[in-house]
């Protein structure tokens, strides 16, 4: 990236949008030299653009967190059962279908839930 930047003509305006740039000031003025001409730096603690966290599971993104929302159950539900082999998912929806009893569903949830969990801290 950093060729691409250098060998940009004149007239082409950069803007960056960072939040994981830790040095901040170092790369501005690097660019401001290199291009030859002013930056300027706009720091804030608001995010204007939320942090979305996806998980890609069953060729689909399940959306697991959105900004300030907090941990999506539903999406981890949706990829937990997408990451579950067919037979095995076939299997749970089927017992979901006929309206199991409670404690089948929970034994088929213990038993089809995939090797990963989600971190309770």
């Amino acid at each position: 990236w950093e060729e691409v930047i250098i060998m940009l003509p004149d007239y082409v305006n950069l803007i960056f949008l960072s939040a994981t740039t830790p040095n901040t000031i170092d790369f501005s003025d690097w660019i401001g030299r290199t291009k030859r001409k002013p930056v300027h730096v706009i720091r804030t603690n608001y995010r204007p653009v939320p942090l979305s966290h996806y998980l890609y599971a069953g060729l689909k993104l399940h959306k697991l967190m959105e900004g300030k929302g907090g941990f999506s159950d539903i999406g981890w539900k949706k990829a937990s059962m997408a990451l579950l082999p067919a037979s095995e998912r076939a299997k749970l929806e089927q017992g979901q279908k006929k309206g199991g009893s409670a404690s089948s569903k929970a034994k088929n949830k213990q038993s089809t839930t995939p090797s990963f969990r989600k971190n309770s801290g």
